[in-house]
């Protein structure tokens, strides 16, 4: 049971290991998304539209890694960003 439970806990450290090294390349990842995105709204004349990837930490891993992403918008000057998923139509 104890080298179990060793066996346990080690696993667990290497997973928390590869899930913040995941969320770290995924973050940097995002950079690229955001300016690729925009780019391309501006190329179809929505030069305003700002577009952001944002990360909050789940409280556990799951299949996903350690990160809730989110996609956020914003279509109008001045107007706060909010999930793509709730605006779309």
């Amino acid at each position: 049971m104890s080298r179990l439970k060793k066996n346990i806990d080690q696993l667990e450290k290497d997973l928390l290991i590869l899930s913040k090294d995941l969320s770290e390349k995924r973050k940097t990842i995002s950079l690229n998304l955001e300016k690729d995105i925009t780019k391309e709204l501006s190329q179809l004349n929505m030069d305003n539209v700002i577009f952001k990837v944002s990360f909050k930490k789940n409280s556990h891993i799951s299949i996903d890694g350690i990160d809730l992403i989110e996609f956020m918008i914003s279509t109008n000057v001045g107007e706060e960003l909010k999930p793509l998923s709730k605006i779309i139509s």
